[in-house]
Protein backbone atom coordinates (compact mmCIF):
# COMPACT_ATOMS: atom_id res chain seq x y z
CA UNK A 1 0.00 0.00 0.00
CA UNK A 2 1.00 3.42 -0.20
CA UNK A 3 2.34 5.51 2.17
CA UNK A 4 0.58 8.65 3.67
CA UNK A 5 3.72 10.69 2.21
CA UNK A 6 2.95 9.27 -1.10
CA UNK A 7 -0.55 10.08 -1.15
CA UNK A 8 0.27 13.29 -0.25
CA UNK A 9 2.57 14.48 -2.75
CA UNK A 10 0.61 13.34 -5.65
CA UNK A 11 -2.37 14.68 -4.05
CA UNK A 12 -0.95 17.68 -4.23
CA UNK A 13 0.17 17.46 -7.56
CA UNK A 14 -3.14 16.24 -8.44
CA UNK A 15 -4.98 19.23 -7.36
CA UNK A 16 -2.24 21.83 -9.00
CA UNK A 17 -3.03 19.60 -12.15
CA UNK A 18 -7.26 20.93 -11.58
CA UNK A 19 -6.00 23.76 -10.87
CA UNK A 20 -4.03 25.05 -13.81
CA UNK A 21 -6.29 22.82 -15.97
CA UNK A 22 -9.14 25.04 -14.79
CA UNK A 23 -7.79 28.42 -14.99
CA UNK A 24 -6.15 27.15 -18.79
CA UNK A 25 -9.80 26.24 -20.01
CA UNK A 26 -11.54 29.32 -18.80
CA UNK A 27 -11.45 32.13 -21.03
CA UNK A 28 -13.33 34.56 -19.27
CA UNK A 29 -9.91 35.79 -17.93
CA UNK A 30 -9.06 38.46 -20.76
CA UNK A 31 -5.03 37.88 -20.33
CA UNK A 32 -3.95 35.11 -23.42
CA UNK A 33 -0.76 34.99 -21.43
CA UNK A 34 -2.66 33.76 -17.82
CA UNK A 35 -4.36 30.92 -19.88
CA UNK A 36 -1.03 29.87 -21.71
CA UNK A 37 1.02 29.96 -18.57
CA UNK A 38 -1.31 27.71 -16.60
CA UNK A 39 -1.74 25.79 -19.91
CA UNK A 40 1.61 24.91 -19.81
CA UNK A 41 2.18 24.57 -16.37
CA UNK A 42 -0.85 21.37 -16.99
CA UNK A 43 1.76 20.21 -19.32
CA UNK A 44 4.59 20.41 -16.63
CA UNK A 45 2.57 18.93 -13.66
CA UNK A 46 1.50 15.96 -15.54
CA UNK A 47 5.04 15.20 -17.15
CA UNK A 48 6.42 15.80 -13.66
CA UNK A 49 3.43 13.42 -12.24
CA UNK A 50 4.05 10.58 -14.95
CA UNK A 51 7.83 10.55 -14.49
CA UNK A 52 8.34 10.51 -10.63
CA UNK A 53 5.21 9.06 -9.54
CA UNK A 54 3.74 6.62 -11.80
CA UNK A 55 1.12 4.80 -11.43
CA UNK A 56 -1.54 2.69 -14.08
CA UNK A 57 -4.54 5.21 -12.51
CA UNK A 58 -2.43 8.13 -14.48
CA UNK A 59 -3.69 6.17 -17.56
CA UNK A 60 -7.06 7.06 -16.69
CA UNK A 61 -6.65 10.52 -15.46
CA UNK A 62 -4.61 11.41 -18.89
CA UNK A 63 -7.12 10.09 -20.67
CA UNK A 64 -10.06 12.23 -18.67
CA UNK A 65 -7.74 15.38 -19.13
CA UNK A 66 -7.01 14.75 -22.54
CA UNK A 67 -10.87 14.66 -23.49
CA UNK A 68 -11.52 17.48 -21.50
CA UNK A 69 -9.24 19.68 -23.47
CA UNK A 70 -10.34 18.54 -26.62
CA UNK A 71 -13.71 19.05 -26.11
CA UNK A 72 -13.03 22.80 -24.51
CA UNK A 73 -10.55 23.39 -27.27
CA UNK A 74 -12.00 21.94 -30.32
CA UNK A 75 -15.48 20.68 -29.72
CA UNK A 76 -14.02 16.81 -30.74
CA UNK A 77 -11.57 14.64 -29.61
CA UNK A 78 -8.21 13.50 -30.21
CA UNK A 79 -4.87 15.72 -30.28
CA UNK A 80 -4.57 15.90 -26.30
CA UNK A 81 -6.08 12.46 -25.57
CA UNK A 82 -3.56 11.04 -28.52
CA UNK A 83 -0.81 13.10 -26.98
CA UNK A 84 -1.33 12.16 -23.39
CA UNK A 85 -1.74 8.81 -23.71
CA UNK A 86 1.13 8.13 -25.96
CA UNK A 87 3.30 9.99 -23.45
CA UNK A 88 2.36 7.91 -20.40
CA UNK A 89 3.43 4.55 -22.91
CA UNK A 90 6.57 6.14 -23.89
CA UNK A 91 7.59 7.12 -20.31
CA UNK A 92 6.37 3.48 -19.72
CA UNK A 93 8.48 1.72 -22.54
CA UNK A 94 11.78 3.75 -21.99
CA UNK A 95 11.39 3.55 -18.18
CA UNK A 96 14.12 1.95 -17.12
CA UNK A 97 16.14 3.55 -19.57
CA UNK A 98 15.11 6.84 -18.33
CA UNK A 99 15.67 6.32 -14.63
CA UNK A 100 19.19 5.27 -14.96
CA UNK A 101 19.91 9.28 -16.49
CA UNK A 102 21.24 11.73 -13.66
CA UNK A 103 19.50 14.67 -12.56
CA UNK A 104 20.26 17.18 -15.36
CA UNK A 105 19.82 14.44 -18.43
CA UNK A 106 16.35 14.05 -16.70
CA UNK A 107 15.48 18.23 -16.67
CA UNK A 108 16.53 17.97 -20.45
CA UNK A 109 14.28 14.75 -21.33
CA UNK A 110 11.26 16.27 -19.23
CA UNK A 111 11.96 19.88 -21.19
CA UNK A 112 12.23 18.04 -24.77
CA UNK A 113 8.50 15.95 -23.60
CA UNK A 114 7.53 19.46 -23.29
CA UNK A 115 8.67 20.75 -26.28
CA UNK A 116 7.29 17.65 -28.21
CA UNK A 117 3.69 17.60 -26.86
CA UNK A 118 3.33 20.82 -28.01
CA UNK A 119 4.38 20.34 -31.14
CA UNK A 120 2.66 16.87 -31.95
CA UNK A 121 -0.73 18.45 -30.48
CA UNK A 122 -0.93 21.16 -32.46
CA UNK A 123 0.47 19.20 -35.80
CA UNK A 124 -2.41 16.37 -35.01
CA UNK A 125 -4.93 19.47 -34.47
CA UNK A 126 -3.56 21.15 -37.91
CA UNK A 127 -4.02 17.71 -39.24
CA UNK A 128 -7.09 16.57 -37.94
CA UNK A 129 -9.18 19.59 -37.95
CA UNK A 130 -8.06 22.17 -40.03
CA UNK A 131 -6.51 24.05 -36.80
CA UNK A 132 -3.91 27.03 -38.31
CA UNK A 133 -0.30 25.96 -37.20
CA UNK A 134 0.79 29.32 -35.66
CA UNK A 135 4.63 29.56 -35.18
CA UNK A 136 4.01 32.31 -32.94
CA UNK A 137 1.83 30.32 -30.75
CA UNK A 138 4.00 27.52 -30.76
CA UNK A 139 6.81 29.89 -30.00
CA UNK A 140 5.10 31.49 -26.98
CA UNK A 141 4.48 28.02 -25.57
CA UNK A 142 7.38 27.00 -25.94
CA UNK A 143 9.00 30.24 -24.66
CA UNK A 144 6.78 30.41 -21.32
CA UNK A 145 7.77 26.74 -21.04
CA UNK A 146 10.93 27.57 -20.66
CA UNK A 147 10.33 30.27 -18.50
CA UNK A 148 8.33 28.59 -15.52
CA UNK A 149 10.30 25.50 -15.81
CA UNK A 150 12.55 25.67 -13.79
CA UNK A 151 10.73 27.75 -11.13
CA UNK A 152 7.79 24.97 -11.02
CA UNK A 153 10.88 21.98 -11.17
CA UNK A 154 12.32 23.51 -7.79
CA UNK A 155 8.33 24.10 -6.03
CA UNK A 156 7.83 20.52 -7.05
CA UNK A 157 11.06 19.25 -5.40
CA UNK A 158 9.92 21.18 -2.13
CA UNK A 159 6.89 19.37 -2.45
CA UNK A 160 9.02 15.83 -2.72
CA UNK A 161 10.90 16.74 0.27
CA UNK A 162 7.47 17.34 2.60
Amino acid sequence: MFSNKFLTKTIILNFILFFSFSISTNYLINLKIINLTFYVLFHITLIYLIFYYYHYSLLFLSFIYGVLYDYYLFNNFAPHLICFLLLIISIMVLKKNLFNLNSLNITFVIIFYIFLIFIFETILASILYNYSFDYKKIFNLLLISLIIFFPTIYFFSKIDNL
